[in-house]
């Protein structure tokens, strides 16, 4: 998975959209570990928002700080 995201990372890195500077594998393994501590922390607390709103929020909140 981190392999497929970091190549599509890159692709955008390509395009310009994000900073060519940074590792597109350790952008990847970021991006990871945000999706899998939100479905974590969905897991073992209760919670009362909808688990993609969520995952589409954090993931967005990360690419909008790379541009």
């Amino acid at each position: 998975m981190i392999d497929v995201l970091a190549k599509h990372l890159e692709a955008e890195q390509q395009r310009g959209e994000i900073d060519p500077a940074l590792s597109p594998n350790q952008l990847a393994e970021m991006l990871t570990g945000i999706y899998m501590y939100t479905i974590l922390n969905c897991v073992l607390n209760d919670f009362s928002y909808s688990l993609v709103e969520r995952m589409t929020n954090a993931a967005e909140i990360f690419m909008r700080e790379l541009a």
